[in-house]
C-alpha cells in the first residue's frame, strides 16, 4: 500500500486538533478546491482517513457531497465511512446511490450505517432500503435485521417493525428491544408490556435498555405495581447493570405514576446525577404540580454545577408561570441571557 503523502498527514493532524467548526470548513474547502488528492492514486486511503475524524454536521453535508465528487477509485470501506459521516438520511442515501453507480458493492456493514440515520429521524421512509436489502441477499443477516426494527418503528411504520421481528430467525435481545421500545414509541405501551411478558416467556435475557424501554411503557399506561416489580426484580436486585437512563426511566415512571416520594428516592440514590436525571426531577415535581419543589430543585441542580438545558429551563419557566412567581422567572431569564443560551421556540 502506498504511503500517505505529507500534506495529507498535514491536513488530517488539522482536524484532530479541535478546531472550531468554522475552521474546519476552512479546511475542508482547501482540501476541496485545491484537487491537491484527486491525482493521487491513493486519495480514496486518505478520504478514509478524513472521514474517521471531521465532524460532518447536518450543515456540512453539502461539503460531504463535495468531497465525494473528487473520488476516482471508491471502494466499499470509504462507503461506510461516508454513510457513517451523513447526518441525515436523504444525504446517506445520495452517498450510497452514487457509489453504487461507480460499481462499489455494500457488505453487511453498510445496510446497519444506513439505517441508523432513519433511526434517529422521524418521519423517513426506510422501505428504499428494505427493498435494496432483500434484492442483494442480505434480508436474514442478523445485525441488518436488528436494525431495521427501529428504523420502521421510528419512521411510524411500527407493523412492518414487527413483521421484520417475526419473520427473523433470531430474535435475540436486541431484536425485543428494539420492538418494544419501537411500540413505546409509536404510544402503544400496552404492546410493549406484552412484548415483554413474551420475551420474558422465551427465556431471553434482559439489559438495561429493555429495562428502560419498559418503564417508560409502563409510565405510559400508569401502571405503577408493573413498574415497581421491574424496579425490584432488576435494578434492586443487580440483574441489569445501571446507568443513567434506567435512574432516568424509574423517576419518570414514578412521577407519571403520582409516586413522587418514590422518584425522590431514586434520585437521592444515584452515584451521578448528570443534566438529564436533573430535568427529569425538575419535570416531574411540574407534572405533579409541586411547582415550589421544582424551583428549589433547580437551584439545587445550578449549586451542584450542572449546567440545564433547554428542557430543564422550559419546565422551571413553567413552574414560575404556574406560582405567579414573577422575580424568580426573571433571575431564570437573566440566567438564560447571561449564559447566552439558544433561544427555542418552547423556551422562548
Amino acid at each position: 500500500m502506498l504511503a500517505l503523502p505529507r500534506w495529507s498527514n498535514t491536513l488530517v493532524s488539522l482536524f484532530k486538533k479541535h478546531q472550531t467548526l468554522e475552521q474546519c470548513k476552512q479546511i475542508q474547502s482547501i482540501i476541496v478546491t485545491s484537487g491537491l488528492y484527486s491525482t493521487q492514486d491513493n486519495n480514496t486511503l486518505f478520504l478514509t482517513k478524513l472521514l474517521q475524524c471531521v465532524p460532518f454536521s447536518q450543515n456540512q453535508n453539502t461539503c460531504l457531497l463535495l468531497l465525494f465528487d473528487t473520488i476516482n477509485t471508491p471502494n466499499t470501506r470509504l462507503l461506510n465511512k461516508m454513510i457513517a459521516a451523513c447526518s441525515h438520511p436523504h444525504i446517506s442515501l445520495l452517498c450510497y446511490a452514487k457509489l453504487r453507480q461507480k460499481g462499489v458493492q455494500p457488505d453487511q456493514h453498510t445496510f446497519p450505517l444506513l439505517l441508523k440515520t432513519f433511526s434517529k429521524s422521524i418521519a423517513q421512509n426506510p422501505f428504499m432500503i428494505y427493498a435494496q436489502i432483500f434484492k442483494l441477499g442480505f434480508d436474514l443477516d442478523l445485525f441488518i435485521g436488528n436494525a431495521l426494527i427501529p428504523a420502521f418503528a421510528n419512521s411510524g411504520f411500527v407493523e412492518s417493525a414487527r413483521q421484520v421481528f417475526d419473520e427473523s430467525p433470531f430474535q435475540d435481545t436486541v431484536a425485543w428491544t428494539a420492538l418494544i421500545n419501537g411500540y413505546v414509541k409509536n404510544d402503544c405501551p400496552g404492546e410493549a408490556l406484552k412484548c415483554f411478558v413474551k420475551m420474558r416467556l422465551r427465556d431471553r435475557s434482559v439489559d438495561a435498555v429493555t429495562v428502560a424501554s419498559i418503564l417508560r411503557a409502563a409510565a405510559l399506561v400508569g401502571d405503577a405495581d408493573f413498574g415497581r416489580w421491574v424496579h425490584g426484580f432488576y435494578v434492586e436486585a443487580g440483574r441489569v447493570q445501571l446507568d443513567g437512563y434506567v435512574f432516568s426511566a424509574l423517576m419518570d415512571m414514578y412521577f407519571k405514576c403520582g409516586h413522587c416520594e418514590d422518584a425522590c428516592k431514586v434520585f437521592n440514590e444515584l452515584p451521578h446525577r448528570d443534566v438529564v436525571c436533573w430535568t427529569v426531577l425538575v419535570a416531574g415535581y411540574v407534572q405533579s404540580n409541586k411547582f415550589q419543589d421544582a424551583l428549589r430543585a433547580f437551584w439545587d441542580m445550578l449549586s451542584d454545577n450542572v449546567a440545564p438545558n433547554d428542557f430543564t429551563l422550559s419546565s422551571v419557566l413553567s413552574a414560575c408561570a404556574q406560582m405567579g412567581a414573577l422575580d424568580q422567572g426573571r433571575l431564570v431569564h437573566q440566567y438564560i441571557e447571561c449564559n447566552k443560551i439558544n433561544m427555542n421556540v418552547t423556551l422562548g
